[in-house]
């Protein structure tokens, strides 16, 4: 047998002591970190027989030294404040420091860290950091990585900041940074940079990153920046990845794109880029994979690829395409030679007639995403199609073309379908009921008719989004919105059933105190507005090491009553806070918590079987500029705290039960008689019956009013019903689908973290 021998501790006993110091100093909460990798690494710290330090969860030792030379506490569920007085500033030998995705609770980045002068890597991302940079962090010179990203951090980059010059990476995202740029021009190590979702930060594209002509990875998206894309970005051609989307650029595309030779990501939507590009231009990016140019005022011009057997090992090969709004006239020839495309966006631009048949066979393995929505496409050139040809497609979106025949069926692996606003006919087909993960549903809006089978009911655990509206859908409804159900979105308007409501729209209940938790109508904002939609994410695979999100917005549609006039919003954006629940069978009283809304600007109830009493806490939406209650069983007066609406231009409380004296002045004095019609017991101004005296006549109800009796299937109490009216609440999906494919940099971040790590430990 061999010898046994003991190995003495690694950990100094008083690195160890500062450790659980350290550790005591914060709670363990669930909620301080994010995604289902999080955990307490603290938690295990000094318990057990193994009260070696060297060995505890997140925690390196040097062989040599003893010293804790890497600290590992990213995603802990660590929640408290830090500062310099933290024993954690004891480890003076660190070399690597993670303390991303916890919660610091809006501490300050401490002073202090320039104790940790070994300090070659520090990630600080989202961590509740709160303030502006201390100067100090410039004293750690030996940094090759920093990460300060989605903190709450302002104010300018300290100019000490420059002595970073060993950096290769540098993460300042999602911070709200104003002016930062002049210190970062000496960083001419950096190979990833990323300036990202900083709203604050506009004017013109930095005018230093010529200098740094190391950059593989520059982000400097989702910012508020302006003027023309600079031509000096061909001089850094050893970029790999570009993103410009969502700021303000205008003007052409530069000419010396064609230079970024080793491009593989170059993302310029949601810009003000105009004039026409030649998509020649990319044809020589032969690593390109992903290209994105939505969203902007381009006519990209396309030729024929001359063919060849070798033209594959030439060109790009995509993965993803996303060329919406681009004023194409036809499908880009160079789509012919793609074998590797996942995704295939083409939605807005004027393609006309028949999908061709070669169309139908690229990337047949692999294609996870195809729209084509928003064209003049009329069919496929290809005889019917039983199931579209590719098998692991996962979103399908022809609407708002003119297609005519019946619906195209997806495979089984459908997650979203789009066919709204075509002329296509006939039945749904069963093969739709099979789809178990299919979580959009779109068919508004076309000739499709028939019976709708109860087998939809087996969609619910998945299903999102169902519009069937302006079809002619007959028989009675399919049973859908049970318990358990994910809708977000129904609308069966504008159709041919019949028969009794299904029983299952008692999970669509709307109770009244849901008014009290719609906090986004309690307050008026206009300021970072956007447009209101239900969106998803679907995670495709782009090659064998990395993946995309696919995130489709649906702008959400809407037809509502406003100041009397009916219309109809495709698009509604979220400054515009509307409850319209006309022409349905609400029965109860409208409930006083209504009035906590105050950011309301349109209230229509109308046609409708409420009862009770008018609430005088309407008076406290002052922002509202069209009130409908008419149609009702209301009765008592109308409150005279109504006065203080000064912005109502439409009043209606017709054909209720109301009594008493109308309110006078301010708005009041505007209305007409029509506003008050069928409510005999009113008086005053405007109507010709002057109120005499104090005592308001008042009305009585008939019996069964007054106990709320409807004489319906089943009680309602404040249930929203759609479909089988003419008109009221109409929620619908439009075409102009926002796509956003999205590289998932956090792969290609995890890692660089470890092979970084691994570099540290050997």
């Amino acid at each position: 047998m061999g010898e046994l021998v003991q190995h003495s501790p690694l950990c100094h006993n008083d690195k160890s002591s500062a450790l659980l110091q350290f550790k005591d100093s914060f709670v363990i909460d669930k909620f301080a970190s994010y995604g289902s990798s999080a955990y307490p690494k603290t938690a295990s710290w000094a318990q057990g027989k193994n009260r070696d330090c060297c060995f505890w969860d997140g925690v390196k030792c040097d062989e040599d030294t003893r010293h804790v030379i890497t600290l590992l506490l990213n995603s802990s569920c660590l929640h408290g404040s830090i500062n310099s007085t933290s024993a954690l500033f004891q480890l003076s030998q660190l070399h690597v420091l993670d303390l991303s995705n916890n919660d610091f609770n809006q501490s300050q980045i401490p002073f202090a860290l320039a104790d940790l002068s070994k300090l070659t890597y520090l990630d600080l991302e989202l961590s509740g950091f709160f303030g502006l940079i201390p100067p100090s962090i410039g004293k750690l010179t030996m940094l090759t990585y920093l990460s300060l990203s989605r903190n709450k951090l302002n104010g300018q980059i300290p100019y000490v900041f420059g002595n970073l010059s060993r950096l290769t990476y540098l993460g300042l995202a999602g911070c709200s940074f104003s002016d930062f740029l002049v210190p970062l021009c000496k960083l001419t190590s950096t190979t990833h940079l990323y300036i990202s979702e900083n709203y604050h930060l506009n004017g013109q594209i930095p005018f230093f990153l010529p200098k740094l002509t190391q950059l593989n990875f520059l982000d400097i998206s989702f910012n508020n920046l302006s003027g023309q894309i600079p031509p000096w970005f061909g001089n850094l051609t050893q970029l790999t990845s570009l993103l410009l989307e969502q700021n303000s650029l205008q003007d052409i595309l530069p000419k010396s794109f064609s230079r970024l030779k080793n491009l593989e990501y170059l993302d310029l939507r949601l810009n003000h880029l105009s004039g026409t590009v030649d998509f020649d231009m990319f044809l020589g990016m032969k690593n390109l994979k992903q290209l994105q140019l939505s969203a902007n005022k381009l006519s990209v011009v396309t030729t024929e690829t001359n063919s060849s057997t070798n033209i594959t090992s030439t060109i790009p090969q995509f993965d993803v395409l996303v060329l919406d709004s681009c004023n194409l006239r036809n499908f880009p020839g160079i789509l012919s030679y793609q074998n590797n495309l996942m995704v295939l966006s083409l939605h807005g631009n004027q393609i006309q007639g028949k999908v061709p048949k070669w169309v139908l066979n690229i990337s047949l393995e692999i294609m996870s995403g195809l729209l084509l929505s928003g064209n003049f496409l009329t069919g496929f050139d290809q005889p019917p199609l039983a199931v579209l040809p590719w098998v692991h497609l996962q979103i399908f979106d022809i609407s708002y073309n003119i297609l005519e025949g019946s619906l195209p069926i997806p495979p089984p692996s459908t997650v979203s379908y789009g066919a709204i606003s075509n002329k296509l006919s006939g039945q749904v087909s069963l093969a739709f009921c099979n789809f178990s993960s299919i979580s959009h549903i779109n068919f508004g809006d076309n000739k499709l008719s028939g019976m709708l089978s109860d087998c939809l009911v087996n969609l619910s655990d998945s299903l999102l989004v169902l519009n069937l509206a302006n079809n002619s859908f007959g028989g009675t409804m399919p049973k859908i919105c049970t318990d358990g159900s994910q809708l977000r979105m129904i609308d069966l308007s504008y159709n041919k059933f019949e028969g009794r409501l299904p029983r299952s729209l008692r999970s669509c209940k709307l109770p009244s105190e849901y008014f009290q938790k719609w906090n986004s109508m309690k307050a008026f904002d206009a300021t970072n507005s956007s447009y209101m939609k239900v969106d998803s994410n679907f995670i495709t695979r782009t090659s064998a090491h990395s993946n995309s999100s696919l995130t489709l917005l649906y702008p959400m549609s809407i037809k509502i009553t406003i100041k009397g006039v009916d219309r109809v919003f495709r698009k509604i954006q979220d400054v515009l806070v509307v409850i319209d629940f006309s022409n349905n069978m609400l029965e109860g009283e409208i409930p006083d918590s209504i009035g906590s809304l105050e950011g309301i600007q349109v209230l229509n109830l109308s046609n409708n079987i409420l009862n009770g009493s008018i609430p005088s806490t309407l008076g406290s939406i002052t922002l509202l500029e069209s009130l409908d209650l008419s149609q009702n069983r209301l009765h008592g007066e109308i409150p005279p705290q109504l006065k203080h609406l000064n912005f109502l231009a439409i009043f209606n409380v017709s054909h209720n039960n109301l009594a008493g004296p109308i309110p006078q002045g301010n708005q009041f004095a505007t209305f007409e008689t029509s506003s008050y019609d069928g409510n005999l017991g009113l008086c005053g101004y405007p109507l010709a019956t002057k109120c005499w005296n104090s005592e308001s006549p008042k009305l009585r109800l008939p019996a069964s009013e007054e106990k709320g009796d409807s004489g319906l299937p089943f009680d309602f109490d404040w249930i929203t019903v759609l479909p089988g009216y003419a008109s009221g609440l109409v929620v619908g999906i439009v075409g102009g689908n926002f796509v956003i494919v999205k590289k998932q940099f956090w792969f290609l971040k995890r890692q660089m973290k470890r092979k970084i790590r691994r570099g540290f430990r050997s």
